[in-house]
Formats: C-alpha cells, structure tokens, sequence
C-alpha cells in the first residue's frame, strides 16, 4: 500500500532509516526474551517481506488502477474513457488486431518499433502508422503516455 501511495517517492533514504531503526529497535526489545528469538523474528520479518513482494509482482496488473493519477494531457477529439480502474474493453475503439497486440505488446515490454515489425513481420513504418493511430484514438502524444492511461484500467480484448 505504501509503494502505491508514492509514500518511497520522496525522502527515501530517510523513511528507510527510520524504519529500519524502528525495527532494531524492536529487536532489542527482543533480546530481553533470547537472542533465539531476535533471529526468529528476523527471519520471520525477511519471509514475510518476500512473501508480500512476490503477492505484489502477481498483483500488479490487478492493482494499477492504485497507482497515483498521473497528468496526461489529451486531445479534445479523443474518445471517453471509463474511470480509472474498470474494465476497458479494446474493441468499442475500432482497432484491428494488430494494433489490439501492440497495445499489449506496449504495456508488457519495452520494444522498439523495429523488434516489434519483425515480432509482426510488418515494416517498421507500419508499426509507426499503426501507433500514430492508437496515438489519436486515446489522445496522447507517446507511447510512455499512452502506457501511463491504459495501466489505470484492466485490460480486454473484446466484450463477450
């Protein structure tokens, strides 16, 4: 929750050590009871950190409608969205379904337009068009732009 808040955003260094002494500090109070327990503590304390980490890694498409709004300028003309966090459905906004997997392909990796023509057997000049439409369609300017908008909302193909 505090990663999706934007609570590590600013001052980092210093909420990290007082969170860090706040946990020493905890363990101290530990030793009174054995130094067996401190370790068990600390090792309960690095699972369980782990263990939310890997829940987080899974969750994370589920949970980016969390992520803080971001101020993405769109053009007038461009079409209604839903609110942040409902289902966006891919098909009311008339892509084919090459550009359907670019928009995919865009919010799962970092592919130029070059790897992303030879993954669709396309020219790179191909792609761009095709881009430049997903570009107007949603009213953005780029594709970190166009990442931005469409990870507030989950993501499908078409309505069934």
């Amino acid at each position: 929750y505090l990663f999706c808040e934007g609570f590590f955003k600013t001052k980092i260094k210093i909420k990290i050590i007082l969170l860090s002494s706040f946990w020493i500090l905890i363990l101290i109070t530990l030793s009174h009871y054995g130094w067996d327990r401190v370790v068990y503590a600390f090792v309960v304390f690095i699972f369980m950190v782990s263990f939310f980490y890997c829940l987080y890694d899974m969750l994370r498409e589920q949970l980016c409608f969390l992520l803080p709004k971001a101020d993405i300028n769109r053009s007038k003309n461009s079409v209604p969205l839903p609110l942040a966090g409902s289902v966006l459905y891919l098909s009311d906004y008339g892509l084919t379904k090459r550009q359907i997997q670019l928009i995919n392909d865009i919010l799962e990796t970092s592919a130029t337009y070059t790897e992303l023509g030879d993954k669709y057997y396309a020219s790179t000049s191909t792609i761009k068009k095709d881009m430049s439409r997903i570009h107007k369609i949603f009213g953005v300017q780029n594709r970190e732009n166009l990442k931005i908008l469409l990870l507030q909302y989950k993501i499908t193909q078409k309505r069934y």
